[in-house]
């Protein structure tokens, strides 16, 4: 851990020799509306006191991409409605797919191309639990995003209304939800 080498107004310098942004500073920046990016900050016992993160060795599912080895087994325990655990992805997928009038062939291959990925990759558990999440941000009035990240490649979560970016019309290859 390094050390206070240099204390200056707003930043100070570390033994080891980064710069490092006192939260003065950035509040500061903050409330100004001042850009500011890069700037670690040095901890605060306020802070750091509800920062509970462990640090855990992160899941390696894909060793290789020919060598699938799955979830770890303490990661379907998902604390979700019956109903929900037992909800058929595949079939909601279609018919929501059709319900939105997305018929054409390019929509049939992409579908079929991530539900056998998703098998392959045993991800249904997670889909399912997504669906109960969204479905109970809508009961409650809770607003969402568009969509984030890789999500936005996956057409079965646009169909179950997980994301809101129409994957095919905005040409995002399918690829891209499995990186």
């Amino acid at each position: 851990m390094s050390t206070i080498f240099i204390d200056l107004e707003d930043r100070v310098v570390t033994d080891s020799g980064n710069v490092v942004a006192k939260h003065s500073l950035l509040v500061k920046k903050a409330l100004s509306g001042e850009v500011f990016t890069n700037l670690p900050a040095v901890p605060h016992p306020d802070i750091t006191r509800y920062n509970h993160k462990t640090e855990k060795r992160p899941v390696d599912l894909w060793k290789d991409d020919s060598n699938f080895e799955g979830p770890p087994e303490s990661s379907y325990d998902w604390t979700i409605p019956l109903e929900y655990k037992e909800l058929d992805i595949e079939e909601l997928a279609v018919n929501k797919m059709v319900e939105m009038g997305l018929t054409d062939e390019t929509y049939i291959e992409r579908l079929s191309f991530e539900l056998e990925e998703m098998k392959k990759r045993d991800m249904i558990p997670f889909i399912r639990c997504l669906v109960y999440v969204i479905d109970r941000f809508r009961e409650k009035g809770v607003v969402w995003g568009i969509g984030r990240g890789s999500s936005c490649a996956s057409l079965i979560m646009f169909v179950l209304g997980i994301n809101r970016v129409d994957p095919v019309k905005y040409d995002i290859p399918k690829e891209e939800f499995f990186k």
